[in-house]
């Protein structure tokens, strides 16, 4: 499935990605939305867990690993990733 193709793309592009302490501790697809006037594209929404056995993680050690995450989903897999800005 879509689903289970674009997870495995994000698993794989963490695995270069991270880092000690940093660690990968779940992806898991949550949402799938489909919208009626555009049938050829769906939206999907994937939590991502990180973890550390050493400490807390902080949005600084986090932050640019996510973001490397979306630029290399885009660059590499071709698909688009719609960013929220907090």
């Amino acid at each position: 499935t879509l689903g289970a193709e674009v997870r495995q793309a994000l698993i794989k592009q963490l695995k270069k990605l991270i880092k000690n302490p940093i660690q990968l501790r779940d992806v898991r697809l949550f949402d799938v939305f489909k919208d009626d006037k555009n049938l050829t594209q769906k939206s999907l929404a994937f939590s991502l867990v990180f973890g550390s056995n050493s400490g807390t993680l902080t949005e600084e050690m986090v932050n640019p690993v996510f973001e490397a995450l979306q630029e290399g989903i885009e660059k590499n897999y071709g698909y688009q990733v719609r960013k929220q800005t907090v």
